[in-house]
Formats: structure tokens, sequence, C-alpha cells
């Protein structure tokens, strides 16, 4: 019962640092993960989407051409970006249950 009482107290303490900074809990990921223990599978496909993005600025500075590698990485983040809609929709219309840990 001790944990469980710390864990309600850490809830309470998240909460309160949430409305005194004024940051919603939909656009602050890292106060979804600690209200919750879950990453939002749309973070990490944003994750991916940046770290391609960053690569292909990386050959781009490097190699100073554009080839076929590059045309793919794009195809890369436009196949993740439409990933991320899907994962999107589909958690707007099938929504998780609150009581599902």
């Amino acid at each position: 019962t001790s944990l469980d009482t710390l864990r309600a107290n850490e809830l309470v303490a998240l909460d309160k640092y949430v409305k005194t900074n004024n940051l919603n809990a939909n656009k602050d990921v890292s106060g979804i993960y600690f209200k919750t223990n879950h990453m939002p599978v749309w973070f990490l496909i944003y994750v991916a989407i940046t770290a391609v993005t960053r690569l292909i600025i990386d050959l781009v500075n490097t190699k100073r051409e554009a080839d076929f590698t590059i045309l793919l990485m794009g195809l890369t983040i436009l196949i993740l970006s439409m990933s991320n809609a899907l994962v999107r929709y589909a958690s707007h219309k099938f929504p998780s249950r609150p009581d599902h840990n």
C-alpha cells in the first residue's frame, strides 16, 4: 500500500506541475509518459521522421548531389507520415479503454 500511496502522490505532484507550468497533456509528451507509463506511438514516429530528415541533411552536405538514396529516404518520410496519420485516426476512431493497463 505504501507503493500505491507513493504513486498517487507522484501523480498529484505531476498534475500540480502541469497546471503551474501551463502545460497541456496533449502537447507535452513527457507528461503523458509519466502519467500513464506509456509512450504514444505517434511520438516515436515523429522521432523516426526527424532522424531520417537529419540523415538526408547529412547526406546532402557530404555528397552535394541528389541521388536515389535521398529519394528513398524521402519516400520513407512519406510512409512514416502516412503511418502517423493512420495511427492518429485509429486512436481517435477506436479509443483505448481508460482502465486498460
